[in-house]
């Protein structure tokens, strides 16, 4: 059983965990209400990763050049392995990004080929991690076909790669 402890950087930096994610080299990442840190098994202890300020993290994925990104409550981040620090991630000179991509994201999944779905309270936003393309699907009052509401909390894809939302 492990718990933050003010003042000691070697334990969880928040109580309150939102997501939990084992990368391909084992490391368990914990992402907590107030920042993201990994288990390290050789000490039984955490590593917590710096950030500008606290960051709700509700979901962590490993692209396939093993960066390790997560889901926010404003938007994506991504991990600085070297600076053992998180940023949050913008495409230089793109503005549309920024404000597509400015949501709470409540979950992220990754299919097959490669593309993240991100459950927001705007839509669900589609982005690939390797190509920095993305995609939005969003609620259209004037499309019967289009999704209920923008406020989606959860996807899944099914074993025939249908995309589900709730």
């Amino acid at each position: 059983t492990f718990f933050s402890r003010h003042g000691d950087s070697s334990c969880l930096g928040n109580d309150y965990i939102l997501s939990l994610y084992c990368d391909t080299k084992a490391n368990l990442w914990v992402g907590t209400f107030q920042g993201l840190c990994r288990y390290d098994y050789s000490t039984n202890s955490f590593v917590n990763y710096k950030a500008a300020r606290p960051v709700i993290i509700t979901g962590i994925l490993r692209d396939k050049q093993g960066r390790i990104w997560f889901a926010a409550g404003d938007g994506l981040w991504i991990v600085d392995e070297q600076k053992l620090s998180i940023k949050k991630f913008v495409l230089p000179n793109d503005t549309v990004f920024g404000k597509t991509f400015r949501s709470y994201v409540y979950q992220m999944i990754a299919s097959r080929e490669g593309d993240w779905y991100l459950a927001t309270n705007k839509g669900i936003k589609i982005f690939n991690p390797l190509t920095h393309e993305y995609s939005e699907i969003r609620h259209n009052p004037q499309n019967k076909f289009s999704i209920s509401n923008d406020y989606v909390y959860s996807v899944s894809l099914d074993s025939s790669g249908y995309l589900w939302a709730s």
